[in-house]
């Protein structure tokens, strides 16, 4: 999570400008008090307040053009002036820095914590793959769904060890095929073991994040159990498979038509053998049947 801002830093950080500034205007001109205005600078970059360090790198420049006024004589006004001068452009500098680095940082935080969010609001197994250092992530649960243990299972092994011993090989060929082809995506079905030591049918999409050089940096995708969707197409089969022997091995005709029309859309191959009728001609003429009725 990203670091809230703390009001006591802020007052830090006003009491260390004020601080730098009684010091600078105390100090004779020529030696390099003005440096000391980084400080505050630095110290404010903690605040995640981007526009805050460049207020503050603004208040700073006019108070190191005061402190020249202020301070008591010293160096040569031209030397302590070029002094403050190279002071202020660095300060400027390293405040633009810093500010883009915040910026950076905010954002990378807040697309993290979006996608922590997503993942605590959906069933499925959102995961993250570093391919160059081969750190994987999971969502939280997969703790529960896989018995999975982040600190002992850190690495991309804890996904391959629980892959069917039968879908193994294709999926890891498959998956270093679309990272070496410079595929932008990866998908496939495989059987993963789940807590109880069973297997579930998942459905498994990646996206592969690439560097300016086309190299495979990353991968992040979803899990998706499709079980209850591969029962279904299975008892779907089944059935057909049943009602097509069913009908396949009935001495009469099984037919289905157009509810009004009586224009047939199935016809079982018997129909020729019992009536002599071609199935074809049952099926393209959709007054045949009241026209064959006596």
């Amino acid at each position: 999570m990203l670091p809230q801002p703390s009001s006591r830093l802020a007052i830090s950080v006003v009491f260390c400008t004020i601080v730098v500034f009684i010091g600078d205007i105390l100090t004779p001109l020529g030696y390099a008090e003005a440096i000391l205005y980084f400080v505050p600078l630095l110290l404010s970059s903690f605040l995640y307040e981007p526009q805050f360090l460049l207020r503050l790198a603004g208040t700073s420049t006019l108070l190191i053009a005061a402190g020249f006024v202020l301070s008591p004589p010293g160096a040569p006004a031209v030397y302590a002036m070029l002094n403050r001068t190279m002071a202020v452009i660095g300060l400027w500098a390293v405040a633009f820095g810093l500010r883009r680095l915040i910026r950076d940082r905010i954002a990378h935080f807040q697309a993290e914590q979006r996608w922590q969010l997503l993942a605590r609001q959906t069933n499925d197994i959102l995961w993250d793959w570093d391919l160059r250092t081969n750190a994987h992530w999971w969502s939280e649960n997969a703790m529960t769904v896989f018995e999975y243990d982040p600190v002992r299972e850190p690495s991309i092994d804890a996904w391959q060890s629980r892959l069917h011993p039968n879908d193994r090989n294709r999926v890891l060929l498959d998956i270093q095929s679309a990272i070496e082809h410079g595929q932008s995506g990866w998908t496939s079905e495989y059987q993963f073991q789940v807590r109880d030591g069973t297997y579930r049918a998942f459905l498994d999409r990646g996206t592969i994040i690439r560097n300016g050089a086309g190299s495979a940096i990353r991968m992040i995708g979803a899990m998706i159990d499709i079980s209850a969707r591969t029962r279904a197409e299975e008892s779907l089969r089944l059935s057909e498979t049943r009602f097509a022997n069913l009908v396949n091995h009935l001495d009469s005709v099984v037919w289905e038509s157009t509810p009004g029309t009586l224009a047939f859309t199935f016809v079982s191959p018997h129909a020729e053998a019992l009536l002599g009728y071609p199935v074809n001609q049952w099926l393209e003429d959709p007054a045949f049947w009241p026209d064959h009725i006596h």
